[in-house]
């Protein structure tokens, strides 16, 4: 199946496959039995690796939308003449995971030291340069059923300290940390970790490596401690926890377990979205995971879509 899909797909939405070239361009015309057929007539979409050369071509003209910019240069963006920027908050999230599987990560002071030691404001200028909202649950901002007020942590280096000293934690410890090198926000917020790590006597070594190897180590659940983020196709608490918080979720790459709010994750899943009951149990779930720092939440970014003024 996989081989299959190397070079072939299954067609369900309103445009078909007209024009491939791998690697380079992809020609999409309708689909004439479509349920709404499109009135475009036809949709280039250019393979452009680097976002530098995307905004380029925008500017110029040659293109009629960018997607996946650098963060950075959207500001400048809205100043060009002929260009327009559209930013909606998502649900793509971004965290700090640690495993539960070794000493000193699975032990619940050190994993507070680190949500004390987070320079969470820093990630979002410096990072994200404000197109991104601070996040403040395990599960992302933006879908039903999130909860926000059960993350006490703000950025704190002698509460941290005082956090490690009861993990006991020796001095110099270090970690390595596996980072995707073609993406800036993990690579970005990784840098700005280490270095508000570095004065509590903890070295962060990045190691970095294409993204397939970073996931196959996640998935493998091989990594101690590394920034990664997740995107729920559907907007909902109950979806997250599906794939993210349970023992046999494809994405639990911490090795997470706490059978009570497993047990009301499950439960949750299968009821109606916006059920009294199924909220309480969404709420409890984020109380007990926020209690454990399941993980770090770092920050939801916006999406960010650049487009000629003439699109609509």
């Amino acid at each position: 199946g996989a081989k299959w899909l190397e070079t072939k797909t299954v067609e369900s939405g309103p445009f078909v496959i007209e024009t491939w070239q791998k690697g380079t361009m992809l020609s999409l015309v309708p689909h004439p039995y479509a349920f709404q057929p499109s009135t475009l007539e036809r949709i280039i979409l250019q393979i452009v690796p680097d976002a530098s050369t995307r905004r380029i071509l925008l500017e110029r003209g040659d293109v009629d939308f960018a997607v996946q910019l650098a963060t950075k240069d959207i500001p400048d963006l809205r100043q060009v003449s002929g260009v327009k920027v559209a930013s909606y908050p998502s649900a793509r999230g971004w965290w700090l995971g640690m495993t539960w599987n070794k000493a000193p990560f699975n032990n619940l002071h050190f994993r507070r030291a680190m949500a004390w030691a987070v320079p969470y404001e820093k990630l979002l200028q410096v990072v994200t340069h404000g197109l991104a909202e601070r996040s403040r649950s395990c599960v992302p901002n933006n879908v039903s059923g999130y909860v926000g007020e059960f993350w006490p942590y703000e950025t704190d280096l002698e509460k941290a300290r005082e956090e490690l000293a009861r993990a006991n934690v020796p001095d110099g410890f270090s970690v390595v940390v596996p980072v995707y090198a073609g993406d800036l926000f993990d690579e970005e917020a990784t840098v700005l970790i280490k270095e508000s790590l570095a004065p509590l006597g903890i070295t962060l070594t990045l190691q970095k490596m294409p993204i397939n190897q970073k996931r196959s180590l996640l998935a493998q659940k091989q990594v101690d401690m590394a920034v990664y983020d997740w995107r729920p196709w559907v907007p909902d608490a109950g979806y997250f926890i599906y794939w993210n918080w349970l023992p046999d979720s494809f994405s639990n790459f911490w090795a997470y377990t706490n059978p009570e709010a497993q047990t009301l994750g499950h439960e949750a899943i299968t009821m109606a979205v916006g059920s009294p009951e199924r909220d309480a149990k969404l709420r409890r779930f984020q109380e007990i995971v926020n209690g454990d720092v399941g993980l770090v939440p770092l920050f939801t970014q916006f999406d960010n879509i650049a487009m000629r003024e003439h699109v609509q």
